[in-house]
């Protein structure tokens, strides 16, 4: 069994029901991977749903319920918390970054940037491939597996 790891933009483009992403990622199922993702990814989407139009309480509300939905169906195998270790293994990322590339400067691109981190951490910890179309966000990172999702 083949296990990856999608990240925030991924789960986003299937959760706004983008129809090359779903069938993507139902194509990954189909050829045997099983899918994470991680809570960070989650957290991350938790923000476009709040930008939603309509009611901010009915659109959480409704996206909670479609990653339940996706955890029932297995389209999500498991969602992967930030543990201590995922932390610990983000925060050397981060120095290495920052001794080899000049941090940005906008606080939303430095928040992203520390998102990646926990992502490409958790992918690491538990050996799973990356899913991104942000390949240059991650390709500095030695020992992580990286693939861009075909759509």
């Amino acid at each position: 069994m083949r296990k990856g790891l999608v990240d925030s933009m991924v789960l986003m483009d299937y959760d706004n029901k983008h129809d090359e992403a779903i069938y993507w990622w139902e194509t990954q199922i189909e050829d045997g991977w099983e899918i994470y993702v991680s809570k960070v990814s989650v957290m991350e989407s938790l923000k476009g749903v709040a930008r939603q139009p309509g009611d901010r309480r009915m659109n959480l509300e409704s996206f909670r319920d479609r990653i339940q939905q996706m955890l029932r169906e297995k389209k999500i195998r498991r969602i992967l918390p930030i543990t201590q270790n995922v932390f610990e293994q983000a925060h050397l990322l981060l120095e290495k970054y920052c001794h080899n590339f000049t941090p940005p400067q906008s606080r939303g691109r430095m928040e992203a940037l520390i998102c990646d981190m926990l992502i490409a951490a958790t992918a690491l910890k538990h050996g799973l491939v990356l899913f991104t179309h942000n390949i240059k966000d991650f390709e500095w990172i030695g020992n992580l597996t990286i693939e861009r999702p075909d759509y």
